[in-house]
């Protein structure tokens, strides 16, 4: 029997800042949550830090430099919601399914997320103009 990849629930939203530090102090005193770790992922130049919010997180990004895709959002957008990430069970299995039906992607093959997951992200044109992140945890 063939197994179906399925979503298996919002993993995170993500919200592109200026300033992170800013940011975090804001949910932390705030709203009183707990913050996670900062790291920095080189593939899209940016720091960036998990909050988590019952069991979806809400993901800080800051750009490190001009170079990253987040310091080009910020500019044409400003600080606002950039993405909505869904946590799939089987990354490759998804990504086979969603190219049989012809759904453009930004990345042929998965990048490297925070926290150790593997990522893709759905061309918004495919999807009403959300940019659509797909996670795949590490194995435990």
């Amino acid at each position: 029997m063939v197994t179906v990849p399925k979503i298996i629930k919002i993993d995170h939203i993500g919200i592109a800042v200026k300033h992170l530090d800013q940011a975090v102090k804001l949910y932390q005193s705030v709203f009183r949550l707990p913050v996670g770790s900062t790291e920095i992922n080189a593939a899209f130049a940016v720091k960036l830090c998990f909050i988590p919010v019952g069991e979806v997180q809400v993901e800080f990004l800051e750009p490190c430099d001009q170079t990253s895709p987040f310091a080009a959002f910020i500019e044409e957008k400003g600080e606002a919601i950039h993405h909505i990430a869904y946590q799939v069970d089987d990354l490759d299995a998804f990504l086979i399914e969603l190219r049989e039906q012809g759904v453009k992607l930004q990345s042929e093959t998965p990048l490297p997320g925070g926290n150790g997951t593997r990522i893709v992200f759905i061309d918004p044109a495919e999807t009403n103009h959300v940019l659509i992140e797909l996670v795949e945890q590490p194995a435990s």
